[in-house]
C-alpha cells in the first residue's frame, strides 16, 4: 500500500494507478567557429514524481484534508510505494469526485523533489569590539633623502650587452 507521511502523520492511499518519475537536467551549450555546439555545464533538475491513484473508505474526507494540510503547509514528506523518494513536497493535488468512484475519490498528485538549506551560525567579530592595535605616533624628521641601492651585476652586464649590440647594428 503505497503512503505518504511527515514522519508524524501519515496517509495511506486506497489504489495507486501509476507512478511516474521523472529526472531530467539543463545542459548548456555555446556555438564554436566550426563543428557542433560545445556543452559546457550540466545541472541536474529536482525529480518530478506525478501519481495517480484512488481513495476510498470512510476516512477518505479526513484523508483529503490532510493531504491538503501537506501542500498548504510545505511539509517536507517521504513517498513510500513501488519507487521510495524522500525529500518531497507536495506541487500540485487534484481530486475529481463523480458518480465513478463510490464513498471517495481520483486524485492526481505531483511531488517535487527539494533540496534543503543547513543553517549555520557564525561568530563575526565588530570593528568596535577588537582591541587597538599599538602603532608607534608619527614623527617628523625633517627632509630625507632616497638612498640609491646599488646597481645588481647581472642588471649592469644585460644592458652592457644591449648597448654593444645597438652599437653593433649601427656600424654595419
Amino acid at each position: 500500500m503505497a503512503q505518504i507521511t511527515d514522519g508524524r502523520t501519515t496517509v495511506v492511499f486506497s489504489t495507486v494507478e501509476s507512478e511516474n518519475p521523472n529526472r531530467s537536467s539543463e545542459v548548456t551549450s555555446n556555438p564554436v567557429e566550426t563543428g557542433e555546439d560545445v556543452a559546457d555545464h550540466v545541472k541536474s533538475n529536482p525529480t518530478r514524481f506525478p501519481i495517480t491513484g484512488l481513495i476510498v473508505g470512510p476516512d477518505a474526507a479526513q484523508k483529503l484534508s490532510q493531504i491538503d494540510s501537506f501542500r498548504r503547509s510545505g511539509a517536507i514528506l517521504t513517498y513510500i510505494g513501488r519507487n521510495l523518494i524522500q525529500n518531497v513536497v507536495i506541487k500540485s493535488f487534484n481530486s475529481t469526485h463523480d458518480s465513478d468512484v463510490a464513498n471517495g475519490f481520483r486524485f492526481s498528485i505531483e511531488l517535487e523533489q527539494v533540496r534543503i538549506a543547513v543553517k549555520k551560525t557564525v561568530n563575526i567579530i565588530l570593528p568596535g569590539s577588537v582591541p587597538p592595535t599599538q602603532v608607534k605616533p608619527v614623527e617628523n624628521k625633517g627632509r630625507q633623502q632616497p638612498k640609491k641601492k646599488p646597481a645588481d651585476p647581472q642588471t649592469i652586464d644585460r644592458l652592457i650587452a644591449t648597448a654593444r649590440g645597438k652599437v653593433n647594428n649601427t656600424i654595419a
